[in-house]
């Protein structure tokens, strides 16, 4: 009796002392499969771009916040016909959600790319987390994006993973901005308060002056009727006037208000600029050819509004600068940012590498810094404080020349012809290149 009692008194603490440990033991085990019950997305994007050209893509996930995931591990297949990893950098994670993650990437196995990644600490938000970088080899055709396998950790949490599609995009003429007389060069132009003339020295058509607008006018060239050719153009007060190159007529649209930032481009595609607006952190653009309007939620009043086509896609791509950083809304690849300025530099964004995508630049107290998409970074000093930056392709070999605007003088630093100084104009006179800046 005195044993079976004492064997019950034993059985009754052990009881009591390990239930919260099994306790434990299932919370957790609970908690596990709730989390690997819960996959995470994962996606590779549809899109085209050009022969020759180099691309950025994004491997987009959803929430990660409080999942744990200190590692990833993928391996995406694709037609090496098609596309190629670029060897000397396969991946890119700078802006994205693994920008502190240690990344090793194997591009040399055909049709084949593996990635991995680990950090101390946990992934957090939703969003990119890592860009593949590809260089189209193919002249033509298609390829899927798959996923042969991808992995969070040990796989918690899980994933469900959807392919992409990648097209080759036929090579696109090419057309510079400000280019009046057709030929793919930038023209020197300027718009003269003083007399409400724009004077212009077209490379190909030499000299003209035509008389458009008022003196308070913004200033907006573009391409409004897609004949390759710049249209002179004026916003006053939400209306807007250019005469068709094309025609020699005049059109007339209101859209917008007084006090609108005006980012007129070709967002569609089509090859026309249609007129846009960038109100509080809103772009309101009208599509040329239906008529129909649209709005982009996209940044801060604060911001300041840069256009470009970022993705290689023949559509202009919405994006701001604020504080040194770039929020960019690609028609193409979808949003990205990225860290590249200070406060107060000018954004200058163009395709300084010709590569068809527009890069990243600012203008700071004379010095140009550049994030190039296929060579990276470069700094030049060209140029003093007070000039007025005036990027454009001046030489028409489809890369973005380095130049500023001083007193009248044209300074340019072309890549294909070296430097040029140039009179024409007075100081205060607007340069088109800069009609954006005003």
């Amino acid at each position: 009796m005195y044993k079976t009692k004492n064997l019950t008194l034993l059985a009754t603490l052990l009881a009591f002392f390990l239930t919260p440990v099994l306790f434990a033991q299932q919370a957790s085990s609970e908690g596990s499969r709730t989390a690997a019950g819960n996959p995470v997305s994962v996606s590779l994007p549809s899109f085209n771009a050009s022969p020759g050209t180099t691309v950025a893509v994004p491997v987009t996930v959803g929430d990660l916040t409080g999942r744990n995931a200190i590692s990833f591990d993928f391996e995406v297949r694709f037609d090496p016909a098609v596309l190629r990893p670029v060897a000397a950098a396969p991946t890119s994670n700078a802006g994205t959600l693994s920008s502190s993650f240690v990344i090793t990437a194997n591009p040399n196995l055909s049709g084949r790319l593996l990635v991995s990644g680990f950090n101390a600490y946990p992934l957090s938000g939703q969003g990119t987390l890592l860009n593949l970088n590809f260089e189209v080899v193919g002249q033509s055709g298609a390829t899927p994006l798959t996923w042969q396998s991808f992995m969070f950790n040990e796989g918690n949490p899980a994933s469900t993973a959807a392919a992409g599609q990648f097209t080759v995009a036929a090579a696109r003429a090419l057309k510079s901005a400000y280019d009046f007389d057709g030929d793919g060069r930038t023209d020197l132009g300027v718009f003269r308060p003083t007399d409400r003339f724009w004077y212009m020295f077209r490379t190909s058509a030499g000299f003209a002056a035509s008389p458009f607008g008022l003196s308070t006018d913004r200033i907006v060239p573009a391409d409004y009727d897609g004949d390759g050719k710049t249209d002179l153009g004026i916003f006053r007060d939400g209306q807007w006037f250019w005469l068709n190159s094309s025609t020699g007529t005049y059109s007339f649209v209101t859209f917008g208000l007084a006090g609108d930032t005006p980012v007129p481009a070709d967002y569609t595609g089509d090859g026309k600029a249609d007129p846009a607006i960038f109100r509080g952190g809103v772009w309101y653009i009208l599509n040329a050819a239906s008529g129909q309007s649209s709005i982009v939620s996209f940044g801060l009043a604060t911001d300041k509004p840069v256009v470009g086509d970022f993705d290689n896609d023949g559509k202009a791509d919405q994006a701001v600068f604020r504080n040194g950083q770039w929020l960019i809304n690609r028609s193409c690849l979808g949003p990205t940012t990225a860290q590249f300025g200070q406060t107060n530099d000018r954004p200058v964004a163009g395709d300084f590498d010709g590569d068809g995508k527009a890069d990243l630049g600012v203008f700071r107290n004379g010095v140009w810094y550049l994030m190039r998409s296929t060579q990276g970074l470069f700094a030049l000093q060209f140029g003093i404080a007070t000039d007025t930056p005036i990027a454009a392709d001046y030489d028409g070999d489809g890369k973005t020349d380095i130049a500023v605007f001083r007193n009248g003088v044209w300074y340019q630093f072309r890549s294909l012809k070296g430097f040029a100084s140039i009179q024409f104009g007075v100081s205060t006179d607007k340069p088109v290149p800069a009609a954006y800046q005003q």
